[in-house]
Parts: structure tokens; sequence; C-alpha cells
């Protein structure tokens, strides 16, 4: 098994979360395994939520808050187009 120093890991992993590269690219231009590519970005992303946890539950309540009133918006849109609808029907 061949050996990849801490410098050479810590560059991949950023080009697969600063940089988006896929894993099928890298494997192919690196020539490092896919396994190993899939564990080395596991452990980076495990790292950041480590690091990271109060961050991280700030954006997850931030985004639950956001996906509770857009859908509350999309109720109140919905029941206006409905109410407006009841209301055409009615004259007809």
């Amino acid at each position: 098994m061949k050996r990849y120093s801490g410098k050479q890991k810590r560059t991949i992993q950023e080009k697969m979360l600063l940089l988006n590269i896929n894993i099928s690219s890298l494997v192919e231009s690196e020539g490092i395994s896919r396994n190993t590519l899939n564990r080395w970005l596991e452990d980076a992303l495990l790292s950041i939520i480590k690091k990271y946890p109060q961050k991280i539950r700030k954006l997850e309540q931030a985004l639950a808050y956001k996906e509770k009133t857009l859908s509350d918006k999309n109720i109140q849109g919905l029941l206006r187009v409905t109410m407006t609808i009841n209301r055409d029907t009615k004259t007809i």
C-alpha cells in the first residue's frame, strides 16, 4: 500500500471540498484509489463537523426556520389562490 504525506492528503481534500473536484477525476489525475479518496473525504467532513459544532447547529436552525417560513408562505399563497378561485366560480 502506498503511503501519502499529510500535505498530499490535505491538498487532495481541499480539491474535493473547496474546488468541488469529483472523486472519479481525482482517481485518474492523482492515481489514488477511490476507496482512499472516499476515506479522506469522510475524514475531512468529520473533522469539520467536530471543529464547528455550534456553527453547524446554528446553520441547521436557520435552515429549519427558513424552510418553515417558506412553507408557511406557500400555504398562505395556496389559500389566496383557492379563495380567489372560489370567489370567481361563485360569480359564474
